[in-house]
C-alpha cells in the first residue's frame, strides 16, 4: 500500500478504509502488503513497521483498529504479511542495508537506487530472526489471523536461501558449516513460540 505514516511508520485511516472496503467485497483472506519487521530497513517510502509508533502499546492499538475495521467490513480473516528487505532497501529510504553477504543488486528495479549492503554480523542475523517473532507477536495481541513469512522476491530471507547472494562460511551460509533454510527455519519456529 505504500501510504503509512511518513515518519513513525504506522498504518493510517486509509489502510482501515482500504481493507474495510475488500472485506466488503467478499474476500475470503486479506494479506497485507509488505510488514517491516524492522523500522531502519524498509522496501519503500510508505511501509508501516511492526516497530511504528511509541512502542509496542502505540502500535497494538492501531493494529487492533485495523483488524477490527476489516472485520466490520466483511468475514475476511486479515493476515499480516511480516518483511525485512535486506539488501533490496533503496537509498531513498536506507543508507546503510544490510545482506547475509555484501553482495549488490545486479538487477534494476525501475524508480530505485540501492546502496551495497554490508554483511550482516551473527548479532544482526539473531536480531532480525526475533524481530520477525517480535511483529507476529503483535498482530497475535492485536487479534489478527495470522502472518506470512515473505520469504521470496528477493527480500532477505530469500537472500539467505539464494547461494549468490549468501557466500558465508559460517553456520548462516549454505556451505559446510551452514545448514540450508536455517535462518527460515529459526524465523518460523520463533513466530511459532509467540
Amino acid at each position: 500500500e505504500c501510504f503509512a505514516h511518513p515518519t513513525a511508520h504506522l498504518p493510517i485511516q486509509n489502510h482501515f478504509e482500504l481493507y474495510n472496503r475488500w472485506a466488503k467485497g467478499g474476500a475470503g483472506i486479506l494479506i497485507t502488503g509488505n510488514v517491516m519487521v524492522d523500522k531502519r530497513y524498509k522496501e519503500a517510502p510508505g511501509n508501516v513497521s511492526s516497530e511504528g509508533g511509541k512502542g509496542e502499546e502505540d502500535m497494538v492499538k492501531l493494529l487492533t483498529e485495523w483488524n477490527k475495521r476489516t472485520k466490520e467490513g466483511g468475514n475476511s480473516l486479515l493476515v499480516m504479511q511480516i518483511s525485512h528487505p535486506g539488501r533490496q532497501s533503496p537509498m531513498s529510504v536506507t543508507s546503510k542495508p544490510i545482506a547475509p553477504s555484501p553482495v549488490p543488486l545486479s538487477f534494476p528495479l525501475p524508480g530505485f537506487l540501492f546502496h551495497s549492503p554490508t554483511e550482516m554480523t551473527h548479532e544482526q542475523v539473531e536480531e532480525a530472526i526475533e524481530k520477525y517473532a517480535i511483529c507476529a507477536e503483535r498482530a497475535k495481541k492485536a487479534g489478527w489471523d495470522g502472518v506470512q513469512i515473505h520469504s521470496a522476491h528477493g527480500y532477505l530471507l530469500s537472500q539467505f536461501l539464494s547461494p549468490k547472494i549468501n557466500q558465508r562460511q559460517d553456520k548462516w551460509g549454505l556451505g559446510k558449516e551452514g545448514k540450508m533454510g536455517r535462518v527460515l527455519q529459526l524465523v518460523v519456529q520463533r513466530v511459532r513460540e509467540r
